[in-house]
């Protein structure tokens, strides 16, 4: 019969062979996990918390890179990547601003110009209209009536030609 003192020392025996890989399984999964938080949780962190900040609209973040000319792993040639679509992203953004700016201004000629052109027609258009009156109401003789209807087609003639000017710039416009 085996003893319970043997029994227990080999129990012992066997739990202190078996503690030994134990603990060095452990260190070496401690290691690992803080080489792993090291070199990609932290740039996964640091991803995440530029992306809050591009979320919030500001398009000038971008992420820090200890050697931004090479993309060493995965993470670093993404950061890198995504640090280009950034500046490609701020850069058409600042276009788009600009053309957005650019067409306003054009918008405002366009209104201002279009004012001094009603403005220019509306008067010849009142002539003409003053002129129709005097055939209409009063007894003209024959010369003036001609002098009037030479008028009004040298008015008319002009007011043609500025909308024609008006259409071509319409059709410039398309």
């Amino acid at each position: 019969a085996v003893d319970n003192a043997t029994l227990i020392e080999q129990s012992s025996e066997h739990v202190l062979s078996n503690l030994f890989p134990f603990v060095i399984t452990v260190a070496i999964s401690i290691i690992i996990f803080l080489i792993l938080k090291f070199l990609i949780f932290n740039k996964v962190n640091h991803l995440i918390s530029i992306l809050k900040i591009v979320a919030s609209g500001d398009l000038t973040a971008r992420i820090s890179i200890e050697k931004p000319l090479v993309a060493e792993d995965e993470m670093s040639e993404m950061m890198l990547n995504f640090n280009l679509m950034m500046d490609r992203m701020e850069a058409s953004y600042r276009e788009v601003e600009s053309n957005h700016q650019e067409r306003e201004r054009l918008n405002k000629e366009k209104n201002k110009f279009l004012g001094v052109v009603a403005h220019d027609l509306r008067s010849p258009i009142g002539a003409i209209s003053g002129y129709a009156e005097i055939l209409i109401d009063e007894d003209v003789n024959k010369e003036e009536s001609k002098e009037i209807i030479r008028n009004v087609k040298m008015i008319s003639r002009d007011m043609l030609l500025m909308v024609n000017d008006l259409l071509d710039i319409s059709m410039i416009e398309r």
